[in-house]
């Protein structure tokens, strides 16, 4: 199957785009809708990754819709065996955020997006105290530290693999507002 096309029921498709770790401008969403409009069903579903998948495409308009989700510059993917769409909460601009979240989330969709893995693989990056739970069911979660300010945790386990478990705390002496060394850890566990 191509990267980013789902199979759906009735012999139609849905296509993934993807956001700027969740991220789109408004811009981006006219494209989109506009694309449902004339491929798909008239619906758009957001994921719960931060992306966005139009529906019901049909077999015969499935090529013409890919062509045309690349020339309105859309970021089709998030599929398959791959490391996955990273999650990024909203830490950046809430008002309990304690790092630029959407930064550190964009520094590793860059390094570590669509890397081929033996299954399914998500990272998630969160930035503050209330996440602990969504850090601990992704792959790789990244949070500040509970105990030392200026620190991060690192959460891995998650839901890969034959039995999913809850993600343990990777000791990390990770310091910076940026995520220090947490991403050499990512590539290192990947």
């Amino acid at each position: 199957m191509i990267f980013g096309v789902l199979p759906q029921k009735k012999n139609q498709y849905a296509l993934r785009i993807l956001g700027n770790c969740g991220e789109f401008t408004s811009e981006e969403l006219l494209r989109l809708s506009e694309l449902t409009a004339k491929f798909g069903n008239g619906k758009i579903t957001a994921t719960s990754r931060g992306t966005f998948e139009l529906n019901g495409v049909s077999e015969s308009e499935l090529e013409p819709a890919i062509e045309a989700v690349q020339a309105a510059k859309l970021r089709l993917g998030g599929t398959g065996a791959t490391v996955r769409a990273i999650v990024a909460c909203k830490g950046t601009d809430c008002r309990k955020g304690m790092f630029d979240v959407h930064a550190f989330a964009c520094r590793l969709d860059k390094e570590f997006y669509g890397i081929d893995v033996p299954k399914k693989f998500k990272i998630g990056v969160f930035g503050c105290l209330n996440s602990l739970g969504k850090a601990m069911a992704q792959d790789i979660g990244v949070m500040p530290s509970f105990t030392e300010p200026g620190k991060f945790e690192i959460y891995i386990g998650g839901l890969l693999g034959n039995r999913p478990v809850q993600g343990k705390a990777y000791p990390s002496t990770s310091k910076g507002r940026d995520g220090g060394r947490c991403d050499k850890i990512c590539f290192g566990y990947i």
